[in-house]
């Protein structure tokens, strides 16, 4: 089985466009229905519900069987190409503290590495595209999730890096180490919370506001 195979069927299920899938890997449109073609061939099984056009997109339940398992494939095999690399590196790596970290890097420099992402569902994907447009769109996205465990734990595997806001970390993640984002490249969003004038927010409510406030 091709490796490759199994990332363009990702990358697929993320895009649902196989146009898109080929315009991402500058390969042919062809080239990536041959690849599910073979992933199909070599499971005995349909991935995907074919239509010929490909306007519409729908996986079978063996294809979200396979990228269910695919998700925790690919980390892996990063995991494992970067392990090897440090281990034929002729050289050795420094780490900083946080404290010292922060006047080191700046978006920019990070621009080189793997990011491991929120989804669309979060807002963390529309600040990474904000910075990485700042800096010409050198960065790019290797993984997305809609699990917030399931980042961390890639994470802790030494898969990358993320953009994360602060709250999202806990006392649990202290093997995590943050890398703030210099001043000119940190981005705020406003958070408004809309009731009835007649209305009181609950003693639950104005906890959580005292929360959010503690991190201005």
């Amino acid at each position: 089985m091709n490796l490759k195979d199994l990332q363009y069927f990702y990358d697929l299920c993320q895009l649902q466009s196989y146009t898109e899938v080929a315009k991402q890997h500058k390969v042919s449109q062809p080239s990536i229905s041959y690849a599910i073609k073979r992933l199909e061939e070599s499971f005995n099984c349909k991935l995907i519900h074919h239509d010929p056009s490909h306007r519409s997109f729908k996986l079978t339940p063996q294809g979200q069987i396979l990228l269910k398992h695919t998700e925790l494939i690919l980390p892996e095999v990063i995991s494992t190409r970067k392990e090897i690399n440090r281990s034929l590196a002729q050289y050795s790596t420094v780490g900083f503290p946080p404290i010292i970290i922060q006047y080191l890097f700046a978006a920019e420099e990070l621009a080189d590495q793997s990011f491991i992402l929120l989804d669309e569902h979060f807002v963390h994907l529309k600040a990474f595209e904000m910075l990485n447009q700042k800096y010409q769109n050198k960065a790019e996205i290797f993984f997305k999730t809609d699990d917030i465990a399931i980042l961390k734990e890639l994470l802790k595997k030494g898969i990358g890096l993320s953009l994360l806001a602060d709250i999202a970390l806990s006392d649990e993640d202290d093997d995590l180490i943050k890398i703030p984002l210099i001043p000119k490249d940190k981005i705020t969003f406003t958070v408004y919370y809309a009731y009835l004038k007649s209305a009181t927010p609950s003693s639950e409510v104005e906890a959580l506001f005292n929360l959010l406030k503690s991190y201005e």
